[in-house]
């Protein structure tokens, strides 16, 4: 059950607020970022309306129980300590935001969100994946849709407000520049992987491939673990400064080809073999210049329409139910 605690019980209304409320976390991060295309959004939370709690009013539009719930379970998602307060704060700027956008006709094509669902599903290992870390955080997928929709319905709303904002070259440059972590591939190794449980049994694993066996073939009749014998041992590309510290020195020792001697972990020892190496490179502005122009747009477009929030909520009347 959602954490609700912290929304105010009994009744007050609100006119005029001066207060700062934070965006929803997708919206606020994700349009920020410029990550995001258009999607579409329901308005309803995926819940049945009916049966469902109306926990405050914004110039008459009804805020749902479930809205509030499926913002929390968003925020955990992002692994965000969001409390009630400010989940239901987040909720009253969406239909803020719902408002102005049937005012000035804003609306985003509900088949993105379908698109916007497959990108997260790649993003984090597939369908499967995705649903467990729904399922860990008591989020539906139907709510999923509906926080991407908000995303891209404010994101949508920003473009159809602020036309005339643009972005320079220097502008982008500058952005680029403050963020070039994002367009920084980090130094890597192309590795396979023995684990074995002593250190006898690394080293005949050693010298399998040292008589002429392949790695490949070689991890599959060593390995204990299930998936690297599946697999051959084979690890594929991994950032070189995400590497445990015996590992790393291990392989710093090694020549593309070349296999690594008994390296002590966890539970028994690992044989390493060295495929290929990868420098760090960062893409040069060039290359990004588009994306990176895009991305700062957007950020600049995020900030108006929080400005715009901000004004929208001062003058909205808000009330607050038990």
């Amino acid at each position: 059950m959602a954490d609700t605690s912290s929304i105010p019980a009994g009744r007050a209304v609100v006119s005029r607020s001066r207060r700062r409320h934070a965006l929803p976390v997708l919206l606020a991060v994700l349009l920020a970022s410029g990550a995001l295309a258009a999607c579409g959004a329901s308005g309803d939370g995926g819940a049945t309306k009916a049966a469902d709690r109306v926990v405050a009013t914004v110039d008459g539009r009804p805020v749902y129980q479930s809205q509030v719930d499926a913002l929390l379970g968003e925020a955990r998602l992002a692994g965000d300590g969001t409390s009630g307060q400010e989940a239901l704060d987040g909720v009253i700027d969406e239909e803020l935001l719902r408002g102005e956008a049937e005012r000035v006709g804003a609306t985003v094509p509900a088949s993105e969100v379908e698109r916007r669902i497959r990108d997260l599903e790649d993003q984090v290992g597939g369908p499967d994946a995705l649903d467990e870390a729904l399922a860990a955080v008591d989020l539906t997928r139907a709510q999923l849709g509906e926080r991407l929709g908000v995303v891209a319905l404010g994101e949508r709303l920003a473009a159809v407000k602020f036309p005339g904002l643009e972005v320079t070259r220097a502008q982008a440059l500058d952005y680029y520049r403050s963020r070039l972590f994002v367009f920084t591939r980090p130094a890597a190794v192309k590795l396979g992987e023995i684990k074995v449980r002593t250190e006898q049994m690394a080293q005949g694993a050693i010298k399998s491939v040292r008589d002429g066996r392949s790695f490949f073939e070689t991890a599959k009749t060593f390995n204990r673990d299930p998936e690297l014998k599946r697999v051959g041992g084979q690890l594929g590309w991994v950032s070189a400064d995400t590497l445990p510290t015996p590992i790393a020195k291990a392989v710093a020792k090694l020549r593309p080809g070349q296999v690594s001697e008994p390296v002590p972990s966890f539970g028994g020892y690992d044989v390493l073999k060295l495929y290929a190496r990868r420098p760090a490179r960062t893409t040069p502005f060039a290359e990004v210049a588009s994306e990176v122009r895009q991305a700062a747009l957007s950020q600049r477009r995020a900030a108006a329409l929080r400005r715009w929030l901000d004004r929208a909520r001062a003058e909205a009347d808000i009330e607050i139910l038990p």
